[in-house]
């Protein structure tokens, strides 16, 4: 099952989880990441261990964080902080907004797309 088509809740397994587009449970599913996506995590993330970071930590954040925003809004929070956010992370009653995040990214994805030479951010 791909899940491209349901905007910000398909990158986002416990909102699945919750509207019953799944019948699993969260522990069963991986993350859903398209193809283009990964891309640009993979060119971001320069070294392999970087983006065996990213991967798993990205799972132990949704696993513990309630959050809006899609794939690149998450890799942009990504790498602010590599997901450390301390203490916060466990606090059930925190939602972060991250809507708009990949924002910072476009210089980086519009340039690299028309072919100019940008800058990796990691």
């Amino acid at each position: 099952m791909t899940f491209s088509n349901l905007g910000l809740i398909g990158s986002n397994l416990k909102k699945l989880v919750e509207s019953k587009v799944v019948d699993k449970k969260l522990e069963e599913l991986a993350p859903s990441i398209s193809f283009t996506d990964l891309e640009i995590i993979f060119e971001l993330l320069s070294f392999e261990v970087e983006k065996i970071h990213y991967l798993a930590r990205r799972r132990e954040f949704e696993a513990h964080m309630q959050y809006e925003g899609d794939e690149l809004d998450l890799l942009s929070f990504y790498l602010d902080n590599g997901f450390n956010i301390g203490e916060t992370e466990y606090k059930k009653n925190l939602a972060l907004n991250l809507s708009m995040k990949s924002k910072e990214l476009d210089p980086y994805i519009v340039g690299t797309s028309e072919g100019k030479t940008c800058e990796n951010r990691s």
